[in-house]
């Protein structure tokens, strides 16, 4: 009279609990989030050297890549950010650069963020006279 599993039962469920997993989740897609999160990431870190240009000097700008992008102060890294492996960035010019009123040194630009394998992407406005700095999502 034993009301209790044994432990080749609790095996077996674990088992089936682990291969229904197994099946389920390379289907779940987490690329959008991470598309997103990137975006988010490199708005702030634009509107960062933004602000600290305008309050401390310096010469801090961001290099953009294909594949990563780099936070300098002259010719110190701050800090380096290296996309997801689909996600890729697109500019017109590879240096975001401000003057110390926060409008752009090059004028304003418009960088995208998109996945090779979705329909939606991310674009970054600066907008040239002001430095305002706009995300805005497109599917």
């Amino acid at each position: 009279m034993n009301n209790g599993f044994t432990l080749i039962e609790l095996l077996v469920v674990l088992a089936l609990i682990s291969i229904i997993i197994a099946i389920i989740l390379p289907k779940i897609s987490i690329s959008p989030f991470t598309l997103k999160a990137q975006s988010l990431q490199l708005c702030n870190d634009i509107r960062g050297i933004r602000t600290l240009k305008m309050t401390e000097g310096g010469q801090y700008r961001i290099l953009l890549n294909n594949d990563y992008y780099v936070v300098l102060d002259g010719t110190k890294t701050l800090k380096t950010v290296h996309m997801e492996e689909e996600n890729r960035i697109g500019y017109d010019n590879s240096e975001v650069r401000f003057g110390y009123n926060g409008a752009p040194i090059h004028g304003g630009t418009t960088i995208s963020l998109h996945n090779d394998n979705l329909e939606i992407y991310y674009e970054i406005t600066i907008v040239p006279a002001s430095g305002r700095i706009k995300l805005i999502k497109h599917n």
